[in-house]
């Protein structure tokens, strides 16, 4: 992969992050119960999670397309 598509993919990422949703439900009430190291802490471990899934993904679609 070049640097253009990982660039791409890490903002098509974090765009989908933004939508709210359960996870920045979380994030708030992190943020508010245990101030703002908790909701940074929280922001992190879903964007990190979410990650992992989104490359794990991409990684069966693409096993997919190579081998079809």
């Amino acid at each position: 992969m070049d640097s253009w598509t990982i660039a791409t993919f890490i903002g098509a990422s974090f765009l989908l992050y933004l939508t709210p949703g359960a996870d920045m439900m979380f994030t708030i009430a992190s943020g508010v119960a245990g101030g703002p190291r908790a909701g940074l802490a929280a922001a992190c471990g879903i964007a990190l999670g979410v990650m992992v899934h989104v490359t794990a993904a991409a990684a069966g679609l693409a096993v997919l397309v190579a081998t079809s």
